[in-house]
């Protein structure tokens, strides 16, 4: 009678491994979905910000290479697309396009030059909200 009793206490043992094993099996599916989740966010996030980031540069290229714009509502929709994707230093650094893109319409002709210049800064501000492996929020 005893030895039964050693069989089902190994019984038990083994079932609690078997519960604990399935436990940690499914404890490491639930964070790897949760990372999955988390790049799928940030690589949304960038493709947003990526689409601003070249429409800004859109804008640029076509007020050097033309001298004109050929979409007069990109600079307010650039505005509002990146309202809630940066911070305040560049949307207002998206502000400042909008006012060389107004000088621009109004014939500014040293409008084109200082937008280069102003792309040259995004460029350089936009690097931190850029980088995938560490994506600013």
């Amino acid at each position: 009678m005893k030895m039964g009793c050693g069989v089902q206490v190994w019984l038990q043992v083994g079932q609690l491994f078997g519960t604990l094993a399935i436990g940690g099996v499914a404890g490491v599916i639930a964070w790897r979905q949760w990372r999955t989740a988390q790049d799928k966010v940030k690589l949304d996030l960038f493709d947003r910000r990526f689409a601003v980031f070249m429409d800004a540069r859109r804008l640029v290229s076509e007020a050097v290479a033309l001298g004109k714009i050929t979409d007069q509502n990109l600079p307010n929709e650039v505005i509002a697309r990146g309202r809630f994707l940066f911070g305040d230093e560049v949307l207002a650094k998206l502000g400042e396009l909008h006012g060389l893109c107004t000088r621009l319409l109004t014939n500014d002709h040293h409008a084109p030059s200082q937008m280069s210049t102003w792309l040259d800064e995004f460029h350089d501000m936009m690097r931190p909200y850029m980088s995938l492996g560490n994506l600013k929020t």
